[in-house]
């Protein structure tokens, strides 16, 4: 309902009823770092998400998160950090129900968006290719793709990348053509 007034009290109030180390903890910080971040309030972000690590360093949901948030506060170590420890350090031993996207395909997909930030091409593109192989139909690593071989003017490359997205989406295929002559037309 985007009424993160009253979610934040009712996420308060949980975690005022709650032992540390019960499994709903970290995703109470987590959707806490979330309220605020909505709310456009960076650094409340940052510090619920930071109380939710301190408490659970490798929660993949707060390291994913965290990545999120890192990136919209221009804090693009912090946020290549978070990634990275989401993709290496496997936290188990504790009941979870995430979305496994987050520990694969969209972490590297976000990472490759922190390197492009960083202008770090060769690792934005091995992210995205991650990010494909785990899920070939994921349009926005295939467009990230595209954009940075675009930008590369690797221009055979992006060819292949509009075949590719003209079997999963014509329109998002299109939009990267017309790119593609833009800036051959250049």
């Amino acid at each position: 309902l985007k009424d993160f007034t009253k979610a934040e009290e009712a996420l308060k109030r949980c975690l005022s009823l709650s032992n540390p180390h019960e499994s709903t903890v970290r995703k109470v910080y987590s959707m806490l770092a979330g309220c605020r971040l909505e709310q456009g309030d960076v650094q409340g972000a940052r510090d619920w998400a930071g109380r939710g690590l301190d408490l659970t360093p490798n929660d993949p949901e707060l390291l994913f998160r965290a990545g999120i948030i890192h990136r919209e506060a221009g804090d693009l170590a912090a946020s290549e950090r978070s990634y990275l420890q989401l993709l290496t350090a496997r936290e188990t031993g504790h009941i979870d129900s995430i979305d496994i996207s987050i520990t694969t395909f969209k972490a590297h997909h976000n990472l490759a968006m922190v390197y492009v930030d960083m202008g770090r091409q060769d690792e934005a593109e091995r992210h995205w290719m991650e990010a494909v192989r785990y899920s070939p139909q994921f349009l926005p690593s295939w467009l990230g793709l595209g954009e940075l071989y675009l930008k590369l003017r690797r221009f055979e490359d992006v060819e292949r990348i509009i075949g590719r997205l003209s079997s999963l989406e014509v329109e998002v295929a299109e939009r990267l053509r017309q790119q593609l002559v833009a800036v051959r037309g250049r």
